[in-house]
């Protein structure tokens, strides 16, 4: 993965494929998803199941997700349409990291000083606020709360993963 690949998928199973139980494959598991964590690329973790949409699957993947905050899509990997994979997909692209981010302000704040309170207060929350995102996912469908005594409104634009 480190030198070859861009992105990665583990594959696991909440037990209802082939004959192992679940319990078998947790080593494994996690070994697998630290080392792909550790590599700093983007890889989604895919639970294979017989009955990917039952409430069973469901909570095996958003118990993957919380114990490694990955990002985790059951499946039914023998029956995969197009869909999925286009779901699969965006979902990935989604785990990129975050590499730029452009803010714009009123033009009137390009007179203050850097060292203005209004400035100042700003940039500081900017900071905070960028310090809490690493990953695409991170932004996306998560509003932009800044709030202050100089702050009237703030907005996001959607993210377009289409062109970065």
């Amino acid at each position: 993965m480190r030198d070859h690949s861009t992105i990665g998928l583990v594959i696991t199973t909440d037990g209802s494929i082939g004959e192992l139980p679940r319990s078998n494959y947790l080593g494994a598991e996690e070994k697998t998803i630290l080392a792909l964590k550790k590599s700093g690329k983007p890889f989604l973790v895919l639970v294979n199941s017989q009955k990917p949409y039952s409430e069973e699957t469901r909570q095996v993947a958003e118990e993957i997700g919380k114990k490694y905050d990955v990002a985790v899509m059951p499946v039914n990997c023998e029956q995969l349409k197009k869909e999925d994979i286009n779901r699969l997909l965006e979902k990935i692209l989604y785990e990129f990291p975050l590499t730029a981010v452009e803010f714009y302000f009123p033009k009137w704040m390009d007179m203050l000083p850097v060292d203005h309170a209004v400035k100042q207060d700003l940039l500081r929350q900017i900071r905070e606020l960028m310090n809490s995102y690493d990953r695409i996912r991170d932004v996306a469908g998560h509003p932009v709360e800044l709030q202050g005594d100089y702050i009237q409104s703030c907005k996001m634009e959607p993210v377009q993963l289409w062109n970065g």
